[in-house]
């Protein structure tokens, strides 16, 4: 049964951020896909299998089965690149359970070491604003820290993230969240996946009308820091680009502390009154892989199950 560790959105290895990625004949459930997450010590769990050629995808915390996982997707999907080359194509199809199916690119390095660009399976959509005060609370930071005028509210890219905007690095970095039950209380209040944590930085972008951002995400379960987040850098995008012209337009985000992630996402000009179009890009580093990974038996649950 084949099994890899994929370090996602790295510059190199040992940076961004760890997947666990599982491929096996049929469906992992939910349960067990949980139970990998919290025995590898992973943000996420990560389970394909090929239907006809195609991968189809899902994805479980710790904590329990998630609809869409951006550095999830990028590393199964380099996976695939790098264990069924029939699938390097100019562009492929993949289906996350529930999503429906979209599309992928990738430029394959090394034995190693593959870009990967997909597009993202939906639209994010703008759920509400959220109030500074609490918001700052829960991150440990004053409330002048945030910065009134930028995007400060809960997105849902497929699972809920709150975007919240801080006036500099210097606040990004003082961020210390309690992870006590204030938290899961304000998370389960808004439904959250996480809390995406951003400021705007000025660094000039290597695309014209780029912006780049940096970003720390937090969540009070599991591993409680990412330092490369997909999902929520879409999310945040579709706002920040939200005021921008038609054409095509590219934010860059730098996420973590000690360790960092490097994540592009690009948005493409919707065709007529189309919806707009995600694209999430990165580098994938295989770190380990093999064929002999213990499934855990007995344990209930549903892949295709969203607890958020």
């Amino acid at each position: 049964m084949h099994y890899a560790f994929y370090d996602v959105f790295a510059p190199e290895a040992f940076a961004g951020n760890q997947a666990l990625v599982v491929r096996t004949e049929g469906m992992a459930t939910a349960g067990q896909l949980q139970a990998l997450a919290a025995e590898f010590n992973v943000a996420e769990a990560c389970h394909y299998r090929l239907d006809g050629g195609m991968p189809r995808i899902a994805f479980a915390t710790s904590a329990g089965p998630i609809a869409v996982c951006g550095h999830g997707l990028l590393a199964v999907l380099a996976d695939v690149a790098l264990y069924a080359p029939e699938r390097r194509g100019e562009s492929n199809g993949f289906e996350i359970v529930g999503r429906g199916i979209s599309d992928w690119t990738c430029d394959v390095a090394s034995s190693r070491i593959v870009s990967i660009s997909a597009r993202w399976p939906g639209t994010p959509e703008y759920r509400g604003a959220l109030a500074a005060p609490e918001a700052a609370e829960i991150l440990g930071i004053g409330e002048d820290m945030i910065p009134h005028g930028q995007p400060l509210g809960v997105v849902d890219s497929g699972i809920r993230h709150a975007v919240v905007p801080v006036r500099d690095e210097q606040a990004l970095l003082a961020v210390r969240p309690s992870y006590g039950e204030a938290m899961k209380r304000y998370f389960r209040e808004h439904g959250l996946a996480d809390m995406h944590v951003y400021c705007l930085t000025g660094t000039p972008c290597s695309a014209p009308n780029g912006i780049h951002v940096r970003t720390r995400n937090v969540f009070p379960y599991g591993v409680k820091e990412e330092s490369a987040t997909g999902s929520a850098s879409v999310a945040l995008a579709s706002l920040l680009l939200a005021g921008t012209a038609r054409k095509s337009a590219q934010c860059e985000f730098e996420q973590g502390v000690a360790r960092r992630g490097a994540i592009v996402v690009k948005r493409d000009s919707p065709q007529s009154d189309s919806k707009e179009i995600f694209r999430l890009s990165g580098q994938v580093v295989r770190v380990a892989s093999g064929e002999d990974i213990l499934i855990p038996s007995n344990i209930d649950g549903h892949a295709e199950r969203d607890t958020h």
